[in-house]
């Protein structure tokens, strides 16, 4: 089976087929079962992209680019070093690329401290919204858009986004009760 095929349960759309005509073979209900225990296994494993997943933050306009800093204790290999995470990270593998690394900056002012953010077993947590602090109509050539700025959990107010009152009002009802 391709990757992609075990990442996403269907065939890639593309014409190459792995096998030839003359290399497949007659398939029994337990070489089947076996290999859905085998896709199973390969699944649980793999860190899906899935839509709404949020990776150290969330998707989109509010993801931070790094979190951190972190020391680091140990060099391995020629580009890669092992970092001494928070037992909150304990299950996210402390070796990393040196691309994945930025330098810690000096002044102590600019540096973002780590705060203990639930984040589950898959490294993903749901961001919540704590208030509404302002409302604004866009207006479009046929329609207005009603907008709400809103403030973000773990997030300060310069980070707060502009989205549809709409969509606010069905995913946070609390957020509108007054």
């Amino acid at each position: 089976m391709a990757p992609f095929e075990a990442l996403y349960g269907r065939p890639c759309r593309s014409p190459v087929c792995w096998l030839e005509s003359e290399d497949r073979l007659t398939l029994g209900p337990d070489v089947i079962q076996e290999n859905n225990e085998k896709i199973a296994v390969v699944r649980e494993r793999l860190v899906s992209p899935r839509k709404g997943v949020t990776r150290f933050g969330v998707k989109g306009k509010l993801a931070p680019r790094y979190i951190g800093p972190f020391q680091i204790t140990q060099r391995v290999g020629v580009v890669a070093y092992r970092l001494d995470l928070p037992l909150e990270l304990s299950h996210v593998h402390n070796v990393f690329h040196v691309s994945m690394l930025r330098k810690c900056q000096p002044n102590p002012e600019t540096i973002v401290q780590w705060y203990d953010v639930p984040i589950q077993y898959d490294t993903t947590y749901e961001e919540v919204p704590i208030q509404i602090l302002d409302r604004k109509m866009k207006s479009l050539r046929q329609r207005e858009i009603p907008l709400v700025k809103v403030l973000w959990q773990h997030h300060g107010v310069e980070e707060a986004t502009w989205e549809l009152e709409t969509t606010m009002q069905e995913r946070y009802p609390y957020l509108f009760i007054s």
